[in-house]
């Protein structure tokens, strides 16, 4: 899983967390922001997205952690703001989102080693 250049594209979700992540990143960094976030936070998801492409575990866990966050987040401006479509749509994003980086499924049945004899 940690190897360092397997240029494949990873399989399910993780790949278009990876290319919306790595655009994203990439226009923010060009276009720059007005807020805070976009102009100092955005950037250190370009390097994060790319490690997700390469399959490293340790761009799974930095994303996975911080959509943990985004969902906090989200659950306790649930009880603030009124619910809409918008915002169930956001939810069901953010809950996809996790549930890709958790089952962490980016090679084929083919390709995914055997498991080790104890």
């Amino acid at each position: 899983m940690d190897k360092p250049f397997d240029w494949r594209p990873p399989r399910g979700g993780v790949a278009w967390i990876a290319v919306l992540f790595f655009i994203g990143s990439l226009y923010y960094m060009i276009r720059g922001g007005d807020s805070v976030y976009t102009h100092y936070v955005c950037p250190f998801f370009l390097p994060i997205s790319i490690g997700l492409w390469l399959k490293q575990s340790w761009a799974r866990w930095i994303m996975f952690a911080f959509f943990v966050l985004v969902a906090v987040l989200f659950t306790i401006s649930l009880f603030d703001q009124p619910i809409s479509v918008r915002r169930v749509a956001r939810g069901f994003i953010i809950a996809g989102v996790l549930l890709s980086l958790w089952e962490w499924k980016v090679y084929s049945e083919a390709v995914e080693p055997e498991p080790e004899a104890a």
